[in-house]
C-alpha cells in the first residue's frame, strides 16, 4: 500500500515500508496525504523509498572505498553526491525515520574515507576548525604522562 506525500505543493506517491515514521500514517488501509515540511533533496529520498532492488546487509568493516561492490546501481545512484548533500540526505532520512537510508549514507561515507589519511578525513568529511591550536597544546602537557610510557 502507498501513501501521498505532500512536499512543496506536490504529491508524490511512495512506499513506506522502509520508513516506520510513515508507516504510521496507514490507517485503515486509507491513502492519506503526509504534509511534509521543505526537505532537501527529497526526490533523492523518493527514489530511495520507490527503490524495489534488495538491499543488502553490509557489515563492519567496509573493506572496499567503491560503493558498487557494495550496493546495486540504482543505490549507488541516489548517493551518489557531494559531502554536504550526503549530509542533507542523511538528516531527512533521519527525519523520516528511514533507517536503510541513513546506512546507505554512512556506508558511502565510509567508502570516500577508506584508506585516507586523517588530515585528508578532515577536508573530505568537512570537519575544519575542530581544536584551535592552543588547545592541542594544553591537551598534550595534559596527557603528557601518556607520552611518557
Amino acid at each position: 500500500m502507498n501513501i501521498w506525500l505532500l512536499h512543496d505543493g506536490v504529491r508524490v506517491n511512495v512506499n513506506p515500508e522502509r520508513s516506520p515514521f510513515l508507516s504510521e500514517f496507514l490507517v485503515d488501509g486509507d491513502d492519506g496525504d503526509v504534509p511534509l515540511p521543505p526537505i532537501p533533496f527529497f526526490s533523492r529520498v523518493v527514489a530511495f523509498l520507490n527503490c524495489t532492488d534488495p538491499l543488502p546487509l553490509v557489515t563492519a568493516p567496509i573493506t572496499t572505498s567503491s560503493m558498487s561492490d557494495l550496493v546495486s546501481p540504482s543505490y549507488e545512484e541516489i548517493v551518489n553526491v557531494d559531502v554536504p548533500t550526503l549530509y542533507a540526505l542523511f538528516e531527512a532520512a533521519n527525519f523520516l525515520d528511514i533507517p536503510a537510508l541513513r546506512s546507505l549514507c554512512c556506508w558511502k561515507l565510509c567508502t570516500l574515507l577508506r584508506y585516507k589519511a586523517p588530515l585528508d578525513m578532515q577536508t573530505i568529511a568537512c570537519l575544519t576548525n575542530l581544536h584551535p591550536p592552543e588547545h592541542h597544546v594544553d591537551v598534550v602537557a595534559d596527557l603528557a604522562w601518556v607520552f611518557s610510557l
